[in-house]
């Protein structure tokens, strides 16, 4: 006697859970949604001080030109700034002071000490 073909039906039924497991499986999808969007960010944080004085500067601007965001420093000179990754360049402005490129930024640790010169 040869060996039949399993039915239609039922390799359809090992293709799909129990109802029961439905919930549960779209539970944890759910769970690891935010951890896999936020593996695509990266978080740069410091200080921007006066090169010369060491005086936080309160409301420098630290951007990413490319990728267009942006943050200023608070009343204690300090930023945080989320962006996707990759970054290539992180620029740090301040009015009467050179504007300051940081390149090669998976080297660097966080938080970031900036120190920027006044302009001449």
């Amino acid at each position: 006697m040869l060996p039949t073909k399993p039915s239609l039906t039922l390799r359809y039924k090992l293709l799909i859970p129990k109802s029961g497991r439905w919930p549960l499986a779209i539970l944890i999808a759910l769970l690891l949604l935010p951890l896999m969007l936020r593996a695509q960010q990266v978080t740069i944080s410091g200080t921007v001080r006066d090169a010369a004085t060491g005086e936080l500067l309160i409301g420098a601007t630290v951007s990413d030109p490319t990728a267009r965001y942006g943050a200023l420093t608070n009343q204690y000179g300090f930023f945080s700034i989320s962006l996707p990754a990759p970054i290539d360049t992180l620029e740090v402005s301040y009015v009467g002071y050179e504007t300051f490129v940081l390149t090669k930024l998976a080297a660097q640790p966080s938080p970031i000490d900036l120190r920027l010169a006044p302009q001449q």
